[in-house]
């Protein structure tokens, strides 16, 4: 009986071992119920993994879909529903900075972090932190945006975004919904958080999206002579001569939140 239970298992797909060592010299070896998962998965075709993993999607380690993402990336689809919950998980990680940072800026650092994460992913010659990701998800998480946040720990608190501005007697512009006949009325209105975290990402140049929130939705100026407030220009390292630039970046911004918005109709 055990010779046969052997032939059997002898004739499972298994999964590519990981390339990497630990600084000690030891091989990088993914956790025993991770292996298990992934061979599971793995015996069928990668057309059927999405319904695989999506009929219970709970049960599955993060790790194992990291590994089942990075096979599938030639079938667009199921890579893009692997890697949807992958970056879903990893924005959960992030729920404890909700009281470090304002919302706008959480935004910014989840995009941040998603863009980072898909190219670790998707990375032809595997690196140290890319495999990781298939042991310690979470950790390697936490430790990606410990990176990004460093950024961002000059601006802001929650509730504090005006308070070195010379706008500073103003509502957050989050906090309050302008004008109708702008269209910014729907991205600082709060009732509906998921479709202004989907309008931002739509902007695919992390600089036209930080101009647009810094200018249209914090009410920064685009420059200001007092090195204190807080200016757009200053932001970005650039001379009051260069605003038409930002300006650019802001137009762009505004024209592909526009057309995903038109999307969600």
């Amino acid at each position: 009986m055990s010779v046969l239970v052997t032939s059997k298992l002898g004739s499972l797909k298994r999964p590519v071992p990981l390339t990497q060592r630990k600084l000690s010299g030891e091989p990088y070896v993914r956790f025993a119920d991770v292996e298990t998962q992934i061979t599971e998965v793995i015996q069928s075709p990668i057309g059927e993994w999405p319904r695989i993993i999506f009929r219970d999607t709970r049960r599955w380690k993060t790790q194992t879909l990291v590994y089942l993402a990075r096979q599938s990336i030639a079938q667009e689809q199921v890579f893009g529903q692997l890697l949807s919950e992958i970056l879903r998980r990893a924005s959960k990680v992030l729920g404890h900075l909700d009281k470090v940072f304002d919302p706008t800026t959480l935004e910014l650092i989840d995009a941040e972090l998603a863009k980072t994460l898909a190219a670790l992913i998707v990375i032809e010659i595997p690196t140290r932190t890319s495999e990781y990701l298939e042991i310690d998800f979470k950790g390697k998480v936490k430790q990606l945006a410990h990176t990004v946040t460093a950024a961002y720990k000059a601006h802001p608190a929650p509730n504090q975004i005006l308070i070195s501005s010379k706008h500073g007697d103003r509502p957050d512009p989050l906090e309050a919904i302008p004008s109708d006949d702008t269209p910014y009325s729907l991205l600082a209105a709060k009732t509906d958080r998921g479709l202004i975290r989907r309008l931002l990402k739509a902007v695919t140049d992390d600089r036209h999206r930080k101009a647009f929130i810094l200018r249209k939705m914090r009410d920064w100026p685009m420059y200001d002579e007092d090195s204190t407030v807080p200016s757009v220009l200053r932001h970005f390292g650039l001379r009051p001569e260069q605003r038409r630039t930002v300006q650019y970046w802001i137009e762009r911004a505004e024209k592909q939140m526009r057309e995903a918005y038109g999307e969600e109709q």
